[in-house]
């Protein structure tokens, strides 16, 4: 399935506001500007429950085809997740002890609740990464 760029500007989930820089903030030496998958699974897996993770799945994966080794498994009206049920590994939270590695104002750290105003400082202003105040969710 091809990438679609359009989907990821606007406001979207918890009113964020991206820009191009906040999933392709990897420069490296071997890939002009890489992106960092941990981006994208804090949007697409944080707060998703076990249940409707297979419509996160579908969003990357397609629609499945039906190929020898899923044949048997489609027909019979399996889910993803009957064999894939570790695709997800954490929750993405925020733990407030993260913000001391870059805030000692008492009063700034006791906004972690206000997502609205953190994203828009930390992405939107700052350009900071995902995963510099997330935790990181594993995706096999």
């Amino acid at each position: 399935m091809e990438f679609e760029h359009e989907k990821h500007f606007g406001k979207l989930k918890a009113e964020i506001e991206l820009k191009c820089t906040n999933c392709h903030n990897q420069i490296t030496n071997d890939a002009h500007i890489a992106i960092d998958k941990n981006a994208c699974y804090i949007c697409h897996f944080k707060n998703i429950k076990q249940e409707d993770l297979v419509l996160q799945c579908l969003k990357c994966h397609g629609k499945i085809k039906e190929t020898a080794s899923h044949k048997e498994y489609l027909a019979s009206g399996s889910s993803c997740l009957d064999c894939h049920s570790d695709a997800k590994k954490g929750e993405g939270g925020v733990r407030e002890q993260t913000c001391y590695f870059c805030h000692s104002d008492k009063e700034k750290i006791e906004k972690i609740k206000d997502f609205k105003l953190l994203h828009e400082k930390h992405i939107q202003e700052n350009k900071v990464d995902c995963i510099s105040c997330h935790d990181i969710i594993g995706h096999n």
